[in-house]
């Protein structure tokens, strides 16, 4: 339908609610009370049109609203007589743009219900023919304007950009398109390769989906929108429609991101696809796992020394990642041959952040620290030391710079992840302990620390899914000094393992989870002496259950909040997935949880 375009890629109504003005610098005649008057209209006049479409299309029929609607409507075309005189050469044109938009519908129809094939000519008529009365705004302008010499050139614009709308909407429909039988280009091109590669699936199959990525029909639709966008945004380039040309480069550069989303995703599920799934069984031992597990590790590492985990908009995290990893082998003196890659890396790259794209941040400044210093490699404790303030540590502190990253606009307010956090301090506390030389800064982490337990033991995660994340890293921080912190710490962690169970689950999926049972289990090593049985139960439990292929389980446990939530407990509902925010992250190449558990095992054995 003219407006349904992708949910990612463009906010629904924000090019029709904004045409007339995209439009209006080229007629100096028209007056600001017109424009109003002509804006209001016409996006009325477009709002009942989709209704119309919607029902049409086998949409639910409410007929409360279809009469608000269409009262509106009425309302709309007394607005559009008021601003042209019957005899105005505006309503002509109108009417040859309703008999367009009617014969496109009707042609649609009898391609749906006659099964035709659509080719790519159809498509893009069709296309240009369903937005035909959008076509309307120019020659209401150039009626208004009295000048109609941009008239070819701006509808040939319009056109460019609702066959792009075109391509995404039918890529983001696709199933609801198929199930209420309207057949569409990317449809009827599916059929055809399917058919081509002798694959007999159900269109109303989950798989059919999956192969429109597989056979990267989504990745050409997209391909397609960008590339007419981009012939709209050189229209309004030469035209010098600098509000147009904004908004087409931000739809453009979103489908950009999509595709680099859609390649980074189709690397996520060959990575997973590759992964053993065969549990090596109880004949498993301490030194059986922990030769696999750094086996496993290594052959992940990349020829530059890092490895990658958690997948995000930002992309994989490889320089967070390595730099955690890094400290969980080095503090147990494992994985040599990782470790020397990794500080050959780290000795010429000291840039601390998620990856190679992203500023500096407070977390992975934390672990590539702690790294550096376990090693022995120099590195610039200064810019690390930037995010902390009376003990507390913050992730980000470049509000803008934020804003930027994330293509929000300059008073979007993002002070949820520019606020200190105490799973931040408590890995920074962890990492200060073995630091004498910057002993005043753990002082003071600590000091914080012992302020912000929680009543019950427990320190928050903000961004893990978990409590225990935060928990453990503080108690670990913890030096004699804060032992009762220590103490009260341990046994809210003991009051989370699963009843009659030797694991701790995870809150976000409610399944055990060797990433947080091993985060448990190497904070009660803290107070071994009272947790022994505990401790060996656990990882009997971890034991049973790695693969083969030196791994264990990969979890959702990355958690990533919209930037203004302070506090992630008031949010109702987390997605679970890659993109976005408001999502909570899997490590999906388990590398994360394995050098987790790698930890355990050594400091245990």
């Amino acid at each position: 339908m003219i407006e349904q375009t992708t949910r990612e890629i463009k906010k629904n109504h924000e090019f029709y609610i904004n045409i007339a003005e995209y439009l209006v610098p080229l007629y100096p005649k028209v007056s600001k009370e017109q424009l109003i008057a002509l804006k209001d209209t016409s996006y009325g006049y477009f709002k009942f049109l989709l209704s119309l479409d919607s029902i049409a299309d086998g949409g639910d029929l409410d007929f409360r609203n279809f009469f608000v609607r269409l009262s509106s409507f009425e309302e709309n075309i007394k607005g559009l007589a008021y601003l042209f005189n019957r005899q105005d050469k505006f309503w002509t044109s109108f009417a040859l743009h309703k008999h367009s938009y009617l014969e496109s519908y009707a042609l649609e129809k009898k391609i749906s219900e006659k099964s035709i094939f659509i080719d790519q000519h159809t498509f893009q008529s069709l296309a240009k023919g369903k937005s035909a009365m959008a076509l309307s705004i120019v020659d209401a302008l150039s009626s208004l304007g009295d000048d109609n010499k941009y008239d070819a050139l701006l509808k040939t614009l319009v056109n460019e950009i609702h066959i792009a709308f075109q391509y995404l909407d039918d890529l983001d429909d696709f199933k609801a398109d198929y199930d209420r039988g309207q057949r569409t280009y990317i449809i009827s091109e599916l059929e055809r390769i399917l058919s081509e590669r002798k694959i007999s699936i159900s269109l109303h199959s989950p798989l059919a989906y999956k192969y429109l990525f597989l056979t990267e029909l989504a990745q050409i639709s997209i391909k397609n929108a960008i590339d007419h966008y981009q012939n709209a945004i050189e229209i309004a380039t030469t035209l010098n429609l600098d509000s147009l040309s904004q908004y087409l480069l931000k739809e453009q550069h979103r489908c950009k991101d999509r595709l680099l989303e859609i390649n980074y995703l189709l690397i996520k599920t060959q990575a997973k696809a590759d992964n053993s799934e065969k549990i090596v069984g109880l004949e498993n031992t301490v030194p059986k796992a922990t030769n696999l597990s750094l086996a496993y590790l290594k052959n992940q590492q990349e020829s530059n020394g890092l490895l990658s985990d958690f997948l995000t908009t930002a992309g994989f995290g490889t320089i967070w990642v390595s730099a955690y990893v890094g400290c969980m082998l080095a503090e147990q003196g494992l994985g040599k041959n990782i470790t020397t890659a990794l500080s050959e890396y780290f000795t010429n790259h000291q840039h601390a952040s998620f990856n190679e794209n992203i500023f500096m941040d407070g977390d992975s400044a934390n672990f590539l620290s702690l790294y550096s210093a376990l090693v022995g490699i120099p590195y610039d404790h200064s810019n690390w030391l930037s995010f902390e303030h009376e003990g507390s540590w913050r992730t980000y502190t470049d509000a803008n710079g934020l804003r930027k990253l994330l293509h929000l606009s300059e008073h979007h307010n993002v002070n949820g992840w520019i606020k200190e956090k105490n799973c931040v301090s408590a890995a920074a506390g962890y990492a200060l302990k073995s630091m004498n030389h910057l002993n005043e800064a753990y002082t003071r982490t600590s000091n914080h620390l012992m302020n912000t337990q929680q009543a019950d033991g427990s320190w928050k995660s903000y961004w893990w899914s978990s409590d225990i994340y935060a928990t453990s890293y503080a108690v670990r921080a913890l030096s004699s000094e804060g032992f009762n912190q220590k103490k009260l710490g341990c046994a809210w962690i003991m009051s989370k393992k699963e009843t009659g169970q030797d694991y701790w689950a995870n809150p976000a999926t409610d399944k055990p989870s060797a990433f947080y049972t091993a985060l448990a289990l190497r904070s009660l090593m803290e107070l071994k002496e009272n947790y022994n049985v505990e401790i060996s139960a656990g990882i009997n439990w971890l034991l049973s259950e790695q693969f083969e292929d030196g791994r264990w389980a990969s979890d959702y446990i990355l958690r990533i909040p919209d930037p203004d939530v302070v506090d992630p407990e008031e949010v109702n509902e987390w997605k679970h997935g890659s993109f976005g925010t408001g999502v909570i992250v899997d490590d999906h190449n388990s590398i994360f949880t394995t050098a987790t558990v790698l930890n355990l095992l050594a400091a245990v054995n």
